[in-house]
């Protein structure tokens, strides 16, 4: 099919037929258009495949089997994914993901090249980023699922990207009272490795663990705000080009927490062995004491809090 396809007032019987009983269904279209109180189906092993750039759901994108898959470059869901299945997958090769309210994806999310949220996000299953960046442009990415594996990306070249210096760029993780380490993949625009690591082995609840990154200038600056508007004096020998936040939406376990910075974060240190995590105080603006028991590893950038409990606080 060429040209734009548009499903107006009937059932998209045909083409859920289509794709279910033959190998896939793809079109060569600048776009596909399904309006409103209307379904396309997705049954058996079909494919739907778009190689436009301009795919809005209006109505209804119903991936009804686990081997069911949407490939766009680029997706608005204005209407929903109502009687997905769980392990069916939604892949984007390029564009923007969203709608005009909080999508919700009920299986999996690939990435086969550089995606843009422009709307809040919940996935159900698992997030596939491989070598291919997710900009978070100040959206929340929530995993539903509290797998250690429900992201996955491969360092060094894929990854989250942060950068709202307001700290709402954020990767929010259900995790619950399950143990595990759960690898938050940031990556900075050009994809170098600047994850948080959080580990929980207790036996208590930490609800939904939220976390937020941005790169600074030289003087460590724009500041995270909040009535914050200083790093006590110091300066590029003594501090990282890098604030995070980490928050917990419930419960008292106190994981292990690792933040990653980028080596040209820190490259004018004069002791990256002796980096500490830091905590702000917002409503007095004041830095707090770091907490004794932390450690860094210069050749890997990584600073690592045991029993971390500076949650919702800049750091």
């Amino acid at each position: 099919a060429y040209g734009q396809i548009q499903l107006l007032h009937v059932f998209a019987v045909g083409l859920l037929i289509f794709a279910a009983f033959i190998s896939g269904f793809k079109a060569n279209a600048t776009g596909l258009y399904v309006a409103a109180g209307t379904t396309l189906g997705v049954d058996g092993d079909g494919v739907v495949t778009i190689d436009g750039d301009l795919t809005e759901i209006d109505g209804t994108l119903q991936l009804t089997t686990a081997t069911s898959m949407f490939t766009s470059n680029g997706l608005t869901i204005d209407g929903d994914m109502a009687g997905s299945n769980a392990g069916s997958t939604v892949k984007l090769s390029g564009g923007t993901l969203t709608g005009t309210s909080a999508v919700s994806i009920l299986g999996n999310l690939t990435l086969t090249g550089a995606v843009t949220l422009g709307q809040n996000v919940t996935v159900a299953g698992t997030v596939t980023l491989g070598t291919n960046l997710l900009t978070l442009n100040a959206k929340t990415l929530t995993l539903s699922s509290s797998a250690t594996t429900a992201i996955t990306a491969t360092s060094g070249t894929g990854g989250v990207v942060g950068g709202s210096t307001a700290l709402t760029s954020k990767l929010a993780w259900a995790i619950g009272s399950t143990n595990g380490t759960y690898k938050f993949p940031f990556a900075n625009a050009t994809g170098v490795d600047v994850a948080v690591t959080v580990v929980t082995d207790e036996a208590a609840d930490i609800g939904t663990v939220t976390v937020a990154t941005y790169a600074t200038s030289d003087v460590n600056s724009p500041y995270p705000g909040g009535g914050i508007t200083h790093t006590s004096g110091l300066g590029r020998t003594s501090a990282v080009d890098r604030f995070w936040k980490v928050e917990r939406s419930s419960g008292t376990n106190t994981p292990s927490v690792t933040v990653t910075y980028a080596p040209d974060e820190a490259d004018a240190m004069t002791n990256e062995t002796d980096i500490r995590i830091q905590s702000a105080n917002t409503a007095t603006d004041v830095w707090n004491a770091a907490v004794v028991g932390q450690s860094s590893d210069a050749g890997a950038n990584t600073i690592t809090f045991p029993n971390f409990d500076q949650f919702a606080l800049p750091i």
